[in-house]
C-alpha cells in the first residue's frame, strides 16, 4: 500500500497503515536477514502441528472459530523467508515521504512492536494520525473488526471520501 501510494498518489485518496508502522533495521534486521536465509535453506522448518499451534496463539481463545477457518485455508510457513528478506533492513518511511495525502495508522494496543514506530511513520505523512485499538493484537481488523471499522469509516469521512 505504500509502495502504490508512493508511485500513483493520484489514485489514493487516503492511506490506512494496519499492524505495520516499524522498520526491521540495525539488530532487528540483521537477525530477520539470517532467519530468512536459514528458513530458505531449509535449516529451520516449522512442522505442521508448529505451525497449526502458532496459528491458534495468533487469536485468542474466543476467537477459536477464526483460528479454525485460518487453519481451513491453509498456513504456509515455507513464504516467510521470502517475506523476512523483504522486510529486513528496508526503510518504509522513506516511499511513505513520498506520498503527498493523507494517512492513518492503525495498530491493535497489544501490538507493542508497531506502536514504537509509529512516531518514525507519522514523522513523514503529510498529514498523518495514530490510533490504537484496544483489546486487540496485531490483526486488529480481526480481533476487533467493530472498532477498526468505525476508525477507518471516521477518517475515511475527515478526508471526504464517500
Amino acid at each position: 500500500a505504500i509502495e502504490l501510494a508512493a508511485r500513483y498518489p493520484d489514485c489514493v485518496a487516503g492511506l490506512v497503515l494496519s499492524g505495520c508502522s516499524f522498520n526491521f533495521d540495525g539488530l532487528t534486521g540483521a537477525y530477520l536477514k539470517l532467519v530468512s536465509a536459514m528458513v530458505r535453506r531449509g535449516w529451520i522448518k516449522l512442522s505442521r502441528e508448529q505451525a497449526t499451534e502458532k496459528t491458534r496463539r495468533m487469536f485468542p481463545p474466543e476467537m477459536a472459530d477464526v483460528a479454525a477457518e485460518q487453519l481451513r485455508d491453509g498456513v504456509y510457513p515455507q513464504a516467510l523467508g521470502a517475506a523476512y528478506a523483504a522486510l529486513a533492513g528496508r526503510d518504509f518511511t522513506v516511499p511513505l515521504a513520498a506520498y503527498p495525502g493523507p494517512g492513518l495508522i492503525l495498530n491493535g494496543e497489544r501490538d507493542t512492536t508497531p506502536i514504537r514506530g509509529a512516531a518514525k511513520f507519522l514523522a513523514v505523512m503529510h498529514p498523518g494520525r495514530a490510533q490504537v485499538i484496544r483489546n486487540a493484537g496485531h490483526a486488529c481488523n480481526v480481533d476487533q473488526p467493530e472498532q477498526y471499522n468505525a476508525a477507518v469509516r471516521a477518517f475515511a469521512r475527515e478526508i471526504g471520501w464517500a
